[in-house]
Parts: C-alpha cells; structure tokens; sequence
C-alpha cells in the first residue's frame, strides 16, 4: 500500500523531483499558493502554439531546472521518490517513459540506439549459449566418465564438495 505523502512534504513549501541525470522534471510539481517558482515559471514559461520541436529552454524542465537555482524555498525529491524507473524500488510513483517531447531526429537517434544495444545484446546472448551446450558437454562427459577432466577435479574441490558433486552425477 502506498505510504500517505503529508510525512514527506512535512514544512516543504514547494517541490519537484529529480531524474537520475540529477534534473527536474516538471511531471510532478508541488507548491504552497503563490510560491515564487510557480509565480515565475508561469510569467517565463513559452508554450507551443503548434505541434512539433520542443522550445525546451522556454517550458518543462529546463525552465524549471534553470529557476530552481534562482528562487529559494523549492525542495528537490531524490528520483527514488517520484521518477522511480521499476514499480519495486519506487517509494511514491514510477516513471514510464514515453519520449513524447523528441523531435523526429531525437527518436531516430533513439531507435538507433536501441537497435545498437539489442544487436550487442544478441552478440553476447549468442556467445553465453555456446557457453552453456560447452559447460553442458562437459558436464556429460564427466556423467558418463569420459572426460580428463575427472581427476583435476578430484584434486581441486574439497572432499564435501567432492561428495555432492559425485552424487549429482551418479560416481
């Protein structure tokens, strides 16, 4: 069950939350009525007329991030707090991404990323299943004793360890 919020804003006048790149996002907000940094933001604040590239210095979270620094009285919430990225390590929200602000060449840059890691992921994916079939031949031929392997064994592991490994494998 989540934990109520009134111990955590106990004499905090206004908050945001940090992400993990250490910036404030403008997801989750909160002030008293009035407080400075609302005042400002509203009165700097550039919306878009229509739909496309971000002015990212004139609304969200750089706005926001550049104001913090100039008005006093505004807390800054670890990203645990509020940008949690997994539901289990989140104390009163989770963040899920949705890169709504990119531009066209941001989510290209994006997906080529993406596609990048997953390439390297398959490489070492790949490379960890050759090693699980040799670690599984191995293992078969020490069950059906035709392996050298045996008696380096033998020699290395202590006599407890010796004697499960033997009833594993049947000796």
């Amino acid at each position: 069950m989540p934990a109520p919020i009134d111990p955590l804003l106990e004499g905090v006048t206004c908050f945001l939350g940090s992400l993990d790149s250490g910036r404030v996002s403008n997801a989750v907000i909160g002030a008293v009525p009035g407080h400075p940094l609302l005042a400002r933001a509203m009165a700097e604040v550039r919306p878009r007329q229509t739909y496309g590239p971000v002015d990212r210095a004139g609304t969200g979270p750089l706005l926001l991030e550049r104001l913090r620094h100039e008005v006093e009285g505004v807390t800054v919430f670890e990203p645990e707090v509020f940008y949690a990225t997994e539901r289990e390590s989140a104390q009163y929200a989770f963040h899920l991404s949705v890169r709504s602000w990119k531009d066209a060449a941001g989510l290209r840059e994006d997906v080529a990323r993406a596609e990048r890691d997953r390439a390297t992921a398959r490489e070492e994916l790949a490379h960890l299943r050759a090693e699980h079939e040799l670690a599984l031949a191995e293992l078969e031929a020490l069950r059906a004793g035709r392996s050298g392997l045996w008696p380096r064994v033998r020699r290395a592991l202590p006599r407890r360890q010796l004697a499960r490994l033997r009833r594993r494998l049947g000796r």
